[in-house]
């Protein structure tokens, strides 16, 4: 968690090969984590530029170039470079989750369901992958299944993306003490960002019920 020093060493990285393609990745990565977008951005784009440049298609030419496709905007694009991974390393689940946001993001929910399903196969005790799954699934409208896929979730990791699923949940079933503590949970048990994620969805809802000075 020694952001700052990270930043340094890659930027050393970079001026003494100013073509290292996984380093500017690996910059943008921490700023974008880091609520830096515009910069994350730059240093997406370079690494692109030089992965094109250089015509490279190992692991993390093909991840970075999916990334930057997504994060851009570019989503069609994006499901292209995904498919091409997801064939060239068949056992490596990566491109699954990043193909899906891209073909939601194209309006195709049950297709990104599927694909994260695929993606779950492939690596069942990764929580980014299951609680995706109850999102996708909420997406869909199917809450019953969610709310059994965001229980299996949690028991994998049971804060963060989690609570808020929960709170998704109890909000489609009218259930507000529910959203309530699901969102205090947030704000009291999760990481920093969730935390503040916390505080911005209970002034939404405060604001929703016209509760204005809450």
């Amino acid at each position: 968690d020694q952001r700052a020093a990270a930043e340094v060493h890659l930027n050393r990285a970079l001026e003494l090969d100013p073509d290292f393609a996984l380093a500017a990745a690996r910059l943008a990565d921490i700023q974008v984590a880091s609520n830096q977008i515009d910069e994350g951005f730059i240093n997406y784009q370079r690494a692109a530029r030089i992965i094109d440049a250089n015509n490279l298609t190992d692991r993390e030419s093909l991840e970075t170039r999916a990334l930057f496709a997504l994060d851009t905007g570019q989503y069609a694009s994006g499901a292209q470079i995904c498919a091409r991974f997801a064939l060239e390393y068949p056992k490596d689940a990566r491109p699954l989750p990043l193909q899906a946001s891209c073909v939601e993001h194209l309006g195709d929910g049950a297709a990104a369901l599927h694909l994260i399903e695929q993606a779950i196969e492939r690596d069942p005790k990764a929580y980014a992958f299951a609680i995706n799954r109850a999102i996708y699934l909420i997406s869909l409208g199917q809450f019953s299944e969610a709310q059994t896929q965001c229980d299996k979730a949690a028991r994998l990791y049971d804060r963060d993306w989690t609570d808020h699923v929960r709170a998704a949940l109890a909000f489609a079933r009218f259930d507000m003490p529910g959203v309530w503590g699901s969102l205090e949970r947030m704000k009291t048990a999760g990481s920093v960002p969730y935390r503040s994620r916390a505080f911005t969805l209970e002034a939404c809802l405060r604001a929703e019920q016209d509760r204005w000075s809450d």
